[in-house]
């Protein structure tokens, strides 16, 4: 039964990925801001086959060990979260004046 649900959950993810490909066609001048990323490893595999720069991925998580091992394995920008749910002001959308 494990081993069932580990498969289900492999293939699932998998056509997250191709899904998430298909639908925004990421290339190098994407930019990528993966909270609640860990290590990075998802956003690594979803971003496979794509011309994404490494340098345009940005893992953000209140954990800092995590992003410190996907910064060092993949190339990505590391962002530390605090618990405040609030984003770094350089993340934060700038709306234009009402």
């Amino acid at each position: 039964m494990r081993q069932f649900i580990q498969n289900y959950s492999t293939k699932s993810r998998a056509r997250r990925a191709q899904l998430f490909r298909e639908q925004f066609k990421p290339d190098f001048t994407t930019k990528i801001l993966d909270i609640g990323s860990e290590t990075g490893e998802n956003i690594y595999l979803t971003l496979q086959g794509t011309s994404v720069l490494p340098q345009n991925v940005f893992i953000a998580d209140i954990d800092p060990r995590a992003i410190e091992l996907g910064s060092n394995k993949f190339g990505y920008n590391p962002v530390l979260l605090d618990e405040s749910g609030t984003l770094p002001s350089q993340f934060r959308p700038v709306l234009p004046p009402t």
